[in-house]
Protein backbone atom coordinates (compact mmCIF):
# COMPACT_ATOMS: atom_id res chain seq x y z
CA UNK A 1 0.00 0.00 0.00
CA UNK A 2 1.36 3.44 -0.93
CA UNK A 3 1.52 5.88 1.95
CA UNK A 4 0.85 9.53 1.29
CA UNK A 5 3.20 11.72 3.31
CA UNK A 6 1.52 13.71 6.07
CA UNK A 7 2.50 17.08 7.47
CA UNK A 8 4.42 17.10 10.77
CA UNK A 9 2.32 17.74 13.86
CA UNK A 10 3.81 20.03 16.51
CA UNK A 11 2.36 19.83 20.00
CA UNK A 12 3.12 22.28 22.78
CA UNK A 13 1.73 22.60 26.30
CA UNK A 14 -1.16 25.05 26.46
CA UNK A 15 -0.80 25.41 30.23
CA UNK A 16 2.98 25.88 30.18
CA UNK A 17 2.80 28.52 27.47
CA UNK A 18 0.13 30.43 29.38
CA UNK A 19 2.37 30.42 32.45
CA UNK A 20 5.29 31.51 30.26
CA UNK A 21 3.38 34.57 29.07
CA UNK A 22 2.74 35.46 32.72
CA UNK A 23 6.46 35.04 33.49
CA UNK A 24 7.38 37.31 30.58
CA UNK A 25 4.85 39.89 31.76
CA UNK A 26 6.43 39.86 35.23
CA UNK A 27 9.88 40.23 33.66
CA UNK A 28 8.61 43.20 31.64
CA UNK A 29 7.23 44.87 34.76
CA UNK A 30 10.52 44.29 36.56
CA UNK A 31 12.46 45.81 33.67
CA UNK A 32 10.17 48.83 33.55
CA UNK A 33 10.51 49.31 37.30
CA UNK A 34 14.31 49.06 37.09
CA UNK A 35 14.37 51.56 34.21
CA UNK A 36 12.54 54.16 36.28
CA UNK A 37 14.94 53.44 39.13
CA UNK A 38 17.85 54.76 37.11
CA UNK A 39 20.76 53.41 35.10
CA UNK A 40 22.46 51.63 38.00
CA UNK A 41 19.28 49.84 39.02
CA UNK A 42 18.74 48.77 35.42
CA UNK A 43 22.26 47.37 35.10
CA UNK A 44 22.00 45.48 38.38
CA UNK A 45 18.58 44.02 37.56
CA UNK A 46 19.10 43.28 33.87
CA UNK A 47 20.86 39.88 34.30
CA UNK A 48 18.18 38.58 36.68
CA UNK A 49 15.38 39.77 34.43
CA UNK A 50 17.07 38.22 31.41
CA UNK A 51 17.51 34.95 33.33
CA UNK A 52 13.83 34.91 34.27
CA UNK A 53 12.66 35.57 30.71
CA UNK A 54 15.09 33.08 29.17
CA UNK A 55 14.31 30.37 31.72
CA UNK A 56 10.62 30.85 30.96
CA UNK A 57 11.32 30.24 27.27
CA UNK A 58 13.53 27.20 27.94
CA UNK A 59 11.31 25.50 30.51
CA UNK A 60 7.81 26.54 29.45
CA UNK A 61 7.68 27.70 25.83
CA UNK A 62 10.42 25.87 23.90
CA UNK A 63 9.64 22.21 24.76
CA UNK A 64 7.39 20.43 22.29
CA UNK A 65 6.50 17.12 20.71
CA UNK A 66 6.82 16.66 16.96
CA UNK A 67 5.11 13.81 15.09
CA UNK A 68 6.34 13.04 11.58
CA UNK A 69 6.12 10.06 9.25
CA UNK A 70 9.66 9.08 10.27
CA UNK A 71 9.70 9.53 14.03
CA UNK A 72 8.36 11.15 17.18
CA UNK A 73 10.62 13.85 18.61
CA UNK A 74 10.46 14.92 22.26
CA UNK A 75 12.15 18.26 22.86
CA UNK A 76 12.32 18.52 26.63
CA UNK A 77 14.13 21.04 28.83
CA UNK A 78 17.56 19.39 28.86
CA UNK A 79 17.48 16.97 25.93
CA UNK A 80 15.80 16.16 22.64
CA UNK A 81 14.94 12.51 22.02
CA UNK A 82 14.11 11.27 18.52
CA UNK A 83 12.28 7.92 18.51
CA UNK A 84 11.84 6.27 15.08
CA UNK A 85 8.55 4.46 14.66
CA UNK A 86 10.40 1.17 14.21
CA UNK A 87 11.85 1.54 17.72
CA UNK A 88 8.51 2.22 19.40
CA UNK A 89 6.70 -0.60 21.20
CA UNK A 90 4.19 1.24 23.41
CA UNK A 91 2.71 4.67 24.16
CA UNK A 92 2.07 5.05 27.90
CA UNK A 93 0.34 7.88 29.82
CA UNK A 94 0.57 6.83 33.46
CA UNK A 95 2.51 9.90 34.60
CA UNK A 96 3.02 11.67 31.27
CA UNK A 97 3.01 10.80 27.60
CA UNK A 98 5.83 8.25 27.48
CA UNK A 99 7.35 6.58 24.45
CA UNK A 100 8.45 3.07 25.35
CA UNK A 101 11.24 1.29 23.48
CA UNK A 102 13.03 -1.95 24.41
CA UNK A 103 14.75 -1.13 27.70
CA UNK A 104 13.94 2.61 27.74
CA UNK A 105 11.11 5.02 28.53
CA UNK A 106 11.10 8.63 27.25
CA UNK A 107 8.61 11.07 28.80
CA UNK A 108 7.32 14.23 27.14
CA UNK A 109 7.72 17.40 29.22
CA UNK A 110 4.80 19.02 27.36
CA UNK A 111 2.28 16.24 28.01
CA UNK A 112 1.98 15.42 31.72
CA UNK A 113 -0.91 13.36 33.03
CA UNK A 114 -3.47 15.41 34.98
CA UNK A 115 -3.47 15.51 38.77
CA UNK A 116 -6.18 13.96 40.93
CA UNK A 117 -8.50 16.98 41.09
CA UNK A 118 -8.12 17.75 37.39
CA UNK A 119 -8.74 14.08 36.56
CA UNK A 120 -11.99 14.07 38.52
CA UNK A 121 -13.21 17.21 36.78
CA UNK A 122 -12.29 15.87 33.34
CA UNK A 123 -13.86 12.48 34.09
CA UNK A 124 -17.17 14.14 35.05
CA UNK A 125 -17.07 16.22 31.88
CA UNK A 126 -16.29 13.13 29.80
CA UNK A 127 -19.18 11.15 31.33
CA UNK A 128 -21.53 14.05 30.69
CA UNK A 129 -20.46 14.23 27.05
CA UNK A 130 -20.93 10.47 26.65
CA UNK A 131 -24.43 10.62 28.13
CA UNK A 132 -25.42 13.51 25.87
CA UNK A 133 -23.85 11.99 22.77
CA UNK A 134 -23.21 8.20 22.65
CA UNK A 135 -20.91 8.72 19.67
CA UNK A 136 -18.45 10.42 22.02
CA UNK A 137 -17.95 7.26 24.07
CA UNK A 138 -14.41 5.95 24.11
CA UNK A 139 -13.82 2.74 22.23
CA UNK A 140 -10.30 2.08 23.46
CA UNK A 141 -11.31 0.89 26.93
CA UNK A 142 -8.61 2.95 28.66
CA UNK A 143 -9.53 4.60 31.95
CA UNK A 144 -6.23 5.95 33.25
CA UNK A 145 -6.29 9.67 34.17
CA UNK A 146 -3.58 10.25 31.58
CA UNK A 147 -5.92 8.94 28.86
CA UNK A 148 -8.74 11.40 29.53
CA UNK A 149 -9.87 13.54 26.65
CA UNK A 150 -8.88 17.15 27.21
CA UNK A 151 -5.74 16.20 29.15
CA UNK A 152 -2.44 17.06 27.52
CA UNK A 153 -1.16 13.50 27.91
CA UNK A 154 -4.32 11.89 26.57
CA UNK A 155 -4.74 14.21 23.58
CA UNK A 156 -1.08 13.89 22.60
CA UNK A 157 -1.16 10.09 23.00
CA UNK A 158 -4.16 9.80 20.69
CA UNK A 159 -2.39 11.81 18.00
CA UNK A 160 0.77 9.71 18.32
CA UNK A 161 -1.18 6.45 18.20
CA UNK A 162 -3.27 7.61 15.24
CA UNK A 163 -0.15 8.38 13.16
CA UNK A 164 1.54 5.15 14.30
CA UNK A 165 -1.48 3.03 13.39
CA UNK A 166 -1.83 4.72 9.99
CA UNK A 167 1.83 4.17 9.16
CA UNK A 168 1.71 0.51 10.21
CA UNK A 169 -1.44 -0.06 8.16
CA UNK A 170 0.26 1.54 5.15
CA UNK A 171 3.32 -0.67 5.61
CA UNK A 172 5.53 2.35 6.25
CA UNK A 173 6.92 1.05 9.57
CA UNK A 174 9.40 -1.79 9.64
CA UNK A 175 8.25 -4.14 12.38
CA UNK A 176 10.35 -6.57 14.40
CA UNK A 177 13.38 -4.25 14.51
CA UNK A 178 12.72 -2.33 17.73
CA UNK A 179 15.72 -3.88 19.48
CA UNK A 180 18.13 -2.76 16.78
CA UNK A 181 16.65 0.62 15.79
CA UNK A 182 18.69 3.43 17.38
CA UNK A 183 17.09 6.25 19.34
CA UNK A 184 18.86 9.63 19.17
CA UNK A 185 19.30 11.64 22.37
CA UNK A 186 20.88 15.11 22.16
CA UNK A 187 21.84 17.34 25.08
CA UNK A 188 20.96 21.04 24.80
CA UNK A 189 24.49 22.21 25.52
CA UNK A 190 24.10 25.75 24.17
CA UNK A 191 20.83 26.35 25.99
CA UNK A 192 22.27 25.11 29.28
CA UNK A 193 25.38 27.21 28.73
CA UNK A 194 23.33 30.37 28.28
CA UNK A 195 21.35 29.59 31.42
CA UNK A 196 24.55 29.07 33.39
CA UNK A 197 26.03 32.32 32.06
CA UNK A 198 22.92 34.32 32.95
CA UNK A 199 22.83 32.73 36.40
CA UNK A 200 26.48 33.68 36.94
CA UNK A 201 25.83 37.27 35.84
CA UNK A 202 22.80 37.47 38.10
CA UNK A 203 24.77 36.30 41.13
CA UNK A 204 27.60 38.68 40.32
CA UNK A 205 25.21 41.62 39.98
CA UNK A 206 23.58 40.76 43.31
CA UNK A 207 26.92 40.74 45.11
CA UNK A 208 28.22 44.01 43.68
Amino acid sequence: MTHRASEPEIIGSRFNRTVCVVVWAVAGIMLLSAFFGGGEATLRSAPTIALLAYAGWVVLWRPNLVITDEHVSLRNVVTTVVVPWSALIQVDTRFALTLVTPGHRYSAWVAPAPGALTSQRMARRSRKAENENPLERSSDGRSLPGELRGSESGDAARRVRARWDALIEAGAVQTGTADTTPVTRTMHVTVLGVLAALLGLSLTAALI
